[in-house]
């Protein structure tokens, strides 16, 4: 009879458990019979509100705006599903974490709460990461793009953790709230360089597949498809290197609503830089306008929307684009715009002379499919992209097919630069289906 208590009670424990999302925590050391029993009920939760201490999910739903804050660290368990609702989003503040680390055969995946085969971009608003890494500083702090709109740019710390995301897909997400003013899907702001960003997949998405304002994250493996403006955008003030990207454009007829102005790469250095004139070089310690590496990587485009471009560099960024490929775009140019002044600085060591152009450009090993049109009118270039000297099919056997929309592309995996060295990491884990 006390043993059928005793089992009962601790049932009632796990549906408390289920029924508010909370932590679960084992009383004593050698006791896990809570959690074990906790983490077996756990089926259909729901996160929601705001999430002041350390939780742990598995599949939930996810509803409305979500918060992690007050140092609060949110863990989901490796193959989990959280399924966001309309208008839902999770956001980590500064100093909270999110710990979401899947495995190969276990991924965490964030996507719709819709059905499969109805699912589509913007049915969801993201994943929003605030650290308290370095940000550009040009006066008054900035706030988060998008929905729930949260201050950022206070930091200092350029190794700041805001925990970690490995073997984690984010699919259907993004939200447009006002032109130029989107939830992506992964949005790091002011990232530290101790969270852990790699083998992630961002799909089907509105708006930017990840875009980093300032930090010094370092995130690898990304892999981008079918985003609907910028696989990967930078802004504000970002060091350090993002490495082994593959970008795949998905045709109109998989049901994308592109941007106006879509491309691989956005990449700015810093918003009103020349009224904030500060130094800018390679020290994780220096705030001051974007200097990066973006190295390994392989841009596949879709010649259905003409104006879909190699990238944009342009406010100041330094930028060095090292062992690349474009292929099949429209628009076959990395382009600038204007800043409407010169990004002279205060540091003697890297000094940019009055009057210089915005950014500065390198190239390393870069190649493209066609003539390339680098159209520098404001940028001062040490790019040369290899022109026709990589087509499409020699990297993809078979391409994405909208009548096997399960089916991943075919690569040439030694001839992918994304790939290069470490071998086609996409396999297993990663979902192109375009519903």
């Amino acid at each position: 009879m006390k043993q059928t208590l005793k089992i009962l009670l601790l049932l009632l424990v796990g549906l408390l458990h289920l029924a508010n999302c909370k932590v679960f925590k084992k009383e004593k050391k050698d006791d896990n019979t809570p959690l074990l029993l906790s983490l077996a009920l756990l089926q259909g939760c729901v996160l929601e509100g705001e999430i002041t201490t350390d939780t742990t999910v598995g599949d939930c739903t996810l509803r409305g705006t979500v918060f992690v804050k007050n140092g609060a660290t949110l863990t989901i368990l490796p193959g989990s599903t959280i399924k966001g609702e309309s208008n839902s989003s999770l956001f980590v503040l500064q100093g909270s974490k999110l710990i979401a680390q899947g495995e190969p055969t276990k991924p965490i995946v964030f996507t719709s709460s819709k059905p499969e085969g109805e699912r589509k971009a913007q049915d969801w608003g993201g994943i929003v990461i605030i650290g308290r890494s370095l940000h550009q500083e040009a006066g008054t702090l900035p706030q988060t793009e998008g929905t729930d709109k949260q201050t950022y740019g206070e930091g200092n710390d350029p190794n700041d953790n805001s925990g970690k995301l490995k073997y984690v897909r984010i699919e259907f997400a993004g939200a447009e709230v006002a032109p130029g003013d989107e939830l992506n899907n992964l949005s790091l702001y002011t990232v530290g360089k101790g969270t852990t960003i790699e083998f992630i997949q961002v799909h089907m998405g509105f708006d930017d597949g990840v875009e980093i304002w300032g930090g010094r994250v370092e995130p690898k493996y990304i892999l981008a498809t079918g985003i609907a403006d910028d696989d990967i955008d930078v802004d504000e003030g970002y060091f350090g290197e993002i490495k082994y990207v593959l970008g795949y454009k998905y045709p109109i007829a998989a049901g994308i609503t592109y941007s106006g102005d879509p491309g691989g790469f956005e990449l700015d250095g810093a918003n009103d830089y020349p009224q904030d004139k500060q130094p800018r070089h390679a020290d994780l310690n220096t705030k001051g306008a974007s200097n990066f590496i973006v190295s390994n990587f392989t841009m596949i485009g879709s010649k259905d929307k003409n104006n879909i471009k190699y990238g944009v560099v342009r406010d100041c960024a330094r930028v060095t684009f090292r062992n690349g490929q474009f292929v099949n775009f429209g628009e076959s140019r990395i382009r600038d715009s204007a800043l409407g002044g010169d990004c002279d600085t205060v540091d003697d060591n890297t000094r940019i002379p009055s009057g210089s152009p915005d950014s500065i450009i390198n190239c390393e090993n870069v190649r493209a499919d066609v003539s390339t049109n680098l159209s520098y009118t404001h940028n001062s270039s040490n790019c040369t992209i290899n022109a026709n000297s990589v087509r499409l099919s020699d990297i993809v056997k078979k391409p994405y097919n909208l009548e096997e929309p399960n089916t991943p592309p075919v690569f040439e995996e030694d001839k992918v630069d994304a790939f290069r060295g470490v071998g086609n990491w996409t396999k297993g884990w990663t979902n192109w289906s375009n519903k």
